[in-house]
This record gives C-alpha cells, structure tokens and sequence, in this order.
C-alpha cells in the first residue's frame, strides 16, 4: 500500500476532527462569511453536539481553512474560536500535514496546494498495471455545497490508495453511503447517520438479511481492506454484527 498522499491525509485529519465534535468539511460554501451560517445548519441537520467547525472555501482557492465555535451570543469568543484554531493544526500535523497560522482567531489557517490535489481514482498511484481492486458506488449528501463532486457515483473502477481517499473523501452526514465490490461480487457498504455515526453492513442474498455493526471509520476501512486485498468479508472481526432481515 503507498503512503497518503497530503488530499487523503486532510481528509483524514478532517473525519478526525468531526469524530471529535468539530464538523470539518472540504470544498464547503463560497467564504468565509457564510461558513458560519451553513455549518450552523449542518450541525442542526448531522451532528448536534458538535463545538466547532472548520472548512474550506470554493471561491477562495486552495489554502485558506477558516474555523469558529458554534455559540447563541452576537459575536464568537476569540479565546473559544482560537482553541479550535488550535484543535484543527494539532489534527493536520497528527496526519503528517505542515498547516500555518500564528494563533489568532482573525487568521485563516494556510496549507499548501497539494492538500487539494486529487488523483484520478481509475489510475494507480505508483504507475502500475494491475487490475483495480473494487468497483465503488456512493451517494454523498453534501453536493450542494461540497463533499464528493466531480465523480460518477456509480461503479468506479479504483485501485488500492483510491478507494481508501474515496471512504474518508465521503461526508459524514446523514444518507451519505458508499459500496465497495469485489472482482467476485463480495459486497460491503458504509453509510453515515445521525451523530455522525458509521453503519458498515454486509448484505447477504441468499439469507435475505443484511449484517451490519457501527463502528469508527478506521475500522470500516479495514473491512474493506480484507476485501479489496483477500476478498474476504471480514465484518465480524469487530465484533458479533446485528441481523437485519430484508423486507418483502
């Protein structure tokens, strides 16, 4: 497996972050100005807890990460707001990234472009020729101000490091899903809900019932790891997975 590249490790960064109570979201509204109001109204409709956020802007470019605190008074506190200026560095560095910001909540915080730089997940990273490992499938909920555009969200052919930029790219809001299948047909899914929390779920055809556990996103990338490597459905490994029968 090759190393992240810097896009797949802000992703990371960005998923640890809304594990942690402050929604992070790329490719998110338009500036600065109405990052607030929109990640109020995601934090309404997808995590209710949440302390915090921190987003990019489209109109800005590549670069600038802007962050707040959730709050009911007229104007955020400056102390609150430059905590989770410091919550989110501490969270990039964590994956490797090199983020830039003198510690005041009046700065955005800077990275260089490549954490915007995204592969074409059809083709390997390191060059080879190998045959993709899963077909994957999603829907994110978040394309009207963000989250996985510019992609067909049915059967994309990826290899290794692609579907594992693919799973962390997905937002973590409710609805949002996606499906990995195998060369022979094995199938695993994830999908986001309330909180957020990670549903991974194995359907099985011939039972008619579906076995699912909720679990962190590290986890449910090595289920589908076993997959994509060994083709081996490999949910139970966290544990004994609940028992959803289909409807007729």
């Amino acid at each position: 497996m090759t190393s992240p590249a810097a896009a797949e490790r802000l992703s990371r960064a960005f998923r640890s972050l809304d594990t942690a109570g402050v929604i992070a979201r790329e490719d998110f509204g338009w500036g600065r100005g109405d990052g607030p109001t929109l990640m109020y109204d995601e934090r309404e409709k997808h995590a209710p807890e949440a302390r915090g956020f921190v987003h990019d802007a489209v109109d800005r470019g590549p670069g600038l990460l802007f962050y707040g605190v959730f709050t009911d008074q007229p104007r955020q506190d400056p102390e609150e707001q430059a905590a989770i200026g410091r919550e989110v560095v501490e969270a990039l560095r964590a994956r490797g990234l090199e983020p830039s910001w003198d510690g005041s909540p009046r700065q955005a915080i800077e990275l260089t472009e490549s954490a915007w730089e995204r592969r074409d997940p059809s083709e390997r990273a390191d060059g080879g020729t190998e045959a993709p490992a899963l077909r994957v499938s999603f829907q994110d909920t978040r394309l009207d101000h963000g989250g996985l555009r510019g992609l067909p969200g049915e059967g994309v052919l990826v290899h290794d490091r692609s579907w594992r930029e693919l799973m962390y790219r997905l937002s973590p809001a409710t609805n949002s899903w996606m499906s990995f299948v195998s060369p022979d047909r094995k199938c695993v899914q994830m999908a986001w809900e309330h909180g957020p929390r990670l549903r991974v779920e194995v359907p099985y055809a011939a039972e008619r019932a579906t076995r699912f556990l909720h679990l962190p996103l590290d986890q449910a990338e090595q289920v589908v790891a076993a997959l994509a490597d060994e083709g081996r459905l490999a949910l139970d490994r966290f544990g004994e997975p609940e028992v959803e029968p289909w409807s007729v």
